[in-house]
């Protein structure tokens, strides 16, 4: 009876220096690519939105580092949000359990709050609150009003759920948004001449990267 509990218990000892181990790998491989980026900028050429999207994610970078999991502002507004939601049709102790979980990949706040509103319309309070914090992660930062304005193109001819998938992944793929809600408003009228609304905003975004 005590060898299957002494192979269990040494594999879970055992696997602490690989821990360890993959912690310091990335560590160095984090003080690596910093040398690289101060090295790089005294050669780049790149443009000055390049520029000033590397520094957006290196103060993101930065945030991380200095952060502990599960702690920080945005992860507090996302748990104080998504708690009362969920415990109204969870066990209060799973509530927070869950609230704890999907917050902790958060870190697009108001965007997360849009998509799950949108999401509340069609789907169970779980499911809208998973989908909508899944997707809230760095790449949707900061683009509250792309988000929402390729929501409502696609919620023109599509389900609301099915309009938050859309936008979302659609959205996500920009990276540096200046200009982009300009180019949204310049771009989908033309497309939506001839095309459908859903098919119009998926061009709008292609042509806006």
């Amino acid at each position: 009876m005590l060898r299957p509990l002494i192979v269990v218990t040494f594999l879970f000892l055992g696997a602490f220096p690989l821990l360890a181990q993959d912690r310091s790998f990335t560590i160095r491989e984090i003080r690596d690519l910093s040398l690289q980026i101060e090295q790089a900028t005294y050669a780049t050429r790149s443009d000055s939105p390049s520029l000033e999207e590397a520094v957006v994610y290196m103060k993101r970078a930065l945030r991380k580092i200095q952060s502990r999991p599960g702690t920080g502002q945005v992860f507090t507004l996302c748990r104080d949000y998504a708690f009362p939601i969920l415990d109204r049709t969870l066990p209060t102790a799973d509530a927070m359990d869950e609230a704890v979980r999907m917050c902790r990949t958060v870190e697009a706040f108001p965007e997360m709050k849009f998509l799950f509103e949108k999401y509340n319309r069609t789907l169970p309070t779980q499911e809208a609150m998973e989908r909508a914090a899944r997707f809230a992660d760095i790449n949707l930062m900061n683009k509250l009003d792309v988000l929402s304005f390729a929501y409502e193109k696609y919620n023109r001819m599509l389900p609301s759920s099915n309009s938050c998938d859309r936008a979302a992944l659609g959205v996500a793929t920009i990276q540096n948004t200046r200009g982009t809600l300009n180019c949204f408003k310049n771009t989908f009228p033309n497309y939506d001449r001839t095309l459908s609304s859903a098919d119009a905003m998926d061009k709008t975004i292609q042509a806006c990267r």
